[in-house]
């Protein structure tokens, strides 16, 4: 998590201008970022995002001003925040997936930061991983691509495998992706894919029930 944070910090800093200038100009930059989460619940990810923008000059209050919204897992209010985001004229726009494919939408020349994709291009958000070529950067997770690694792990461990069990936020486009991908995985090798198919904290602990019995 720490490497993703770090490549989601770089990637806005790169967007504004470096450090040096700010002595001469003494501008405010701005950073719009849209989370998914509860508000407590995103709280150390924020924290860690702007503690590492401090290491790298960055400091709220001082030349940054960060927008803070958060859509407490409501897609449906995502366009109506995105709407009031852009139209405060960030200098960057930050945020998963889910939202960016919105922004990308109502915007082609904010720079926008994804904080984690399972397939950028496949989404519109990129031209290629080398060459995203679009107002979009940020990080591919690949995790469609890595469940065929781990099905290899899982088999080295027990070569008996016969049952792969995965959670799947039933909320996120991303998730059914690495979903499918771990049922294409399963088959090749002849395992059973089971999905446990999740949207809130009680049913995760339900899920780790059912797969008890």
């Amino acid at each position: 998590m720490r490497l993703i944070g770090l490549a989601v910090v770089l990637a806005v800093s790169l967007t504004l201008v470096p450090i040096a200038a700010w002595s001469q100009t003494a501008r405010m930059y701005r950073v719009a970022m849209l989370e998914p989460f509860a508000t407590e619940e995103g709280r150390p990810y924020r924290e860690a995002f702007l503690a590492a923008l401090r290491e790298l000059g960055y400091v709220e209050g001082r030349n940054l001003i960060l927008h803070l919204r958060t859509s407490d897992r409501d897609r449906t209010r995502v366009p109506a925040i995105a709407d009031e985001l852009i139209a405060l004229k960030p200098d960057v726009l930050v945020s998963d997936s889910n939202a960016v494919r919105i922004l990308r939408q109502k915007t082609a020349s904010i720079p926008i930061v994804l904080t984690a994709s399972t397939d950028p291009v496949g989404d519109g958000l990129a031209l290629s991983l080398a060459r995203p070529g679009l107002n979009v950067t940020g990080v591919a997770l690949l995790q469609d691509q890595l469940f065929a690694k781990h099905i290899e792990l899982m088999r080295e461990i027990l070569p008996r495998l016969k049952k792969v069990g995965m959670l799947v936020d039933s909320t996120s486009d991303d998730c059914r992706v690495v979903e499918s991908a771990g049922r294409q995985a399963s088959r090749i090798v002849g395992a059973v894919f089971v999905d446990y198919r999740v949207a809130n904290r009680n049913e995760i602990e339900q899920a780790f029930s059912r797969m008890r019995t």
